[in-house]
């Protein structure tokens, strides 16, 4: 399993180390909403968040006698574990419902502009590869993490523009061959 690769025999650092060290006595203090260990006191504000599943599973880890790096090991594939089992069933819930929707749903999608097609699964390809042939792969995390970089249907078909927008000058690099772009190449639909 990879999460036991990650240095392994040493606790990784987390905002609730004291969840993996003392799980027993962490849960005791979450049922509280004043914790009186600290000086002048604290308000216990997310504590009660841990309580279950990721609690309980620290818990039996320590009644089970294991260490504390092995338990936040386990609890990392579990979380891994469901996530890619989580992306699975999207997946095939997608697959399912492009066979399945009735044409009174397709229009109600468009009429929004949720239609998912390879046209624009084509165009948003392109638009990474137009960035990417541009400006350093960083500029790209905009995308999720700035509401205002959202690129306009034009500036997916001119991704310069889009990076103007946003005054990203232009890497100057020569611009590579499009067979060297790491461009995902997406299935069809």
């Amino acid at each position: 399993m990879l999460c036991f690769a990650q240095s392994p025999g040493l606790i990784a650092p987390d905002t609730k180390l004291d969840l993996t060290a003392n799980p027993l006595r962490f849960l005791s203090r979450a049922a509280n909403l004043w914790n009186s260990d600290l000086p002048f006191g604290q308000v216990q504000n997310q504590a009660y968040g841990y309580l279950f599943p990721h609690g309980a599973f620290f818990l039996a880890g320590h009644e089970l006698g294991m260490p504390g790096w092995v338990t936040q090991r386990l609890w990392w594939a579990v979380l891994l574990t469901a996530g890619f089992w989580g992306l699975l069933r999207v997946a095939e819930a997608l697959r399912r419902r492009r066979v399945t929707t009735d044409p009174a749903s397709r229009f109600v999608e468009r009429l929004f502009g949720l239609e998912l097609t390879q046209n624009l699964m084509d165009r948003g390809r392109d638009f990474v590869a137009g960035v990417l042939e541009r400006a350093d792969a960083d500029v790209l995390t905009r995308l999720v993490t700035d509401p205002e970089a959202i690129p306009t249907p034009n500036e997916l078909d001119a991704p310069g523009l889009w990076l103007a927008r946003l005054g990203v000058e232009p890497s100057g690099g020569p611009e590579p061959e499009s067979g060297d772009l790491d461009v995902p190449d997406f299935p069809d639909l």
